[in-house]
C-alpha cells in the first residue's frame, strides 16, 4: 500500500508544468504587432505604380 503514495505525488508536478505553458501565450500576441508594420510599407509601393 506504500507504493500507492509516491504514485500520488509524481501527479502533483504534473499539474506545476501547465502553468509555464500559459505565460508562452504572452509572447505569442506580441509577434502580430510586427506583421502589421509589414502590411504598411505596401501601399507605398501602390503610390510607385501611379507615378509611373
Amino acid at each position: 500500500e506504500e507504493a500507492d503514495g509516491p504514485n500520488e505525488e509524481a501527479d502533483g508536478p504534473i499539474e506545476s508544468t501547465d502553468d509555464p505553458i500559459e505565460p508562452a501565450d504572452g509572447p505569442i500576441e506580441p509577434a502580430d504587432s510586427p506583421i502589421k508594420i509589414q502590411q504598411a510599407p505596401i501601399p507605398l509601393q501602390y503610390t510607385s505604380k501611379s507615378s509611373d
